[in-house]
């Protein structure tokens, strides 16, 4: 926080593959958090992190029990952070 607001810390990015392009949406953001999680692991395994996501189906994730789905949540719920459905308005 600086001044009472949120500041971000830094900014990344990075481009599916063909194969990646392939999944669906609620498969691609995912792996979209645990790509970000993972890169910034440094932060995550210091520090509790928030991420917010305008995703709301990530909240849902609980229930999955199988694939790689499943795999990607396991690994994340060893990691100290929120995940927060943010709209896409904000």
């Amino acid at each position: 926080m600086q001044e009472g607001r949120e500041v971000p810390l830094e900014f990344a990015s990075k481009k599916f593959t063909d194969a990646e392009r392939k999944w669906d949406t609620r498969e691609r953001e995912l792996f979209a958090v645990k790509w970000a999680v993972e890169k910034w692991c440094d932060y995550v395994a210091l520090h509790h992190c928030t991420v917010r996501a305008d995703h709301a189906d990530l909240l849902y994730l609980v229930g999955v029990d199988k694939g790689k789905v499943f795999r990607w949540a396991l690994a994340l719920s060893r990691l100290n952070f929120t995940l927060e459905f943010l709209s896409g308005e904000e």
